[in-house]
């Protein structure tokens, strides 16, 4: 009980900064960094997760430092794959096109393999059911955030 206690406090504590900075006048916000607000994306979902999960604390000190790996994995990757589509959309040649080709679906499947290993290891740390509540939060932390980003569009009939 002691241990969700503080995971609400500290997950309570980081969207409470998040929503300020969003509720600020515009012209009185601080800019933050790109890898400043990836370290608080990454936190708020680490958070989230943790919770979902209902993680002891040993096994959330576990899974954050699987987490972290697999995240900085995965955001490499897609650098990798972003850095590519910038040369692609400068060169514009059949060469750029396939390189960028060529790093996409590697790259892809890095993340799926990645993305393997990480379930696999969470496997060796929690039981399935939290593994299995680690997947869902993944899906709802993702609506999420779509939610915030844009609305979803109004289908017409």
């Amino acid at each position: 009980m002691y241990k969700k206690f503080i995971n609400i406090i500290i997950l309570s504590l980081v969207a409470t900064t998040l929503f300020a900075q969003q509720n600020a006048p515009k012209n009185t916000q601080t800019k933050v960094s790109r890898q400043q607000w990836q370290q608080q994306m990454t936190e708020k979902k680490r958070l989230y997760f943790v919770e979902k999960m209902n993680l002891t604390e040993t096994e959330s000190a576990a899974f954050t430092t699987l987490f972290n790996k697999y995240e900085e994995e995965i955001r490499a990757s897609h650098r990798k794959i972003f850095k590519a589509f910038k040369e692609c959309e400068a060169n514009q040649t059949e060469d750029s096109y396939n390189n960028f080709i060529n790093i996409i679906t590697t790259e892809k499947k890095y993340q799926g393999e990645r993305e393997a290993e990480f379930i696999n290891s969470l496997k060796k740390i929690m039981s399935t059911e939290k593994v299995f509540k680690y997947c869902d939060a993944e899906r709802e932390f993702k609506m999420l955030m779509m939610k915030e980003v844009q609305p979803a569009p109004k289908v017409q009939k």
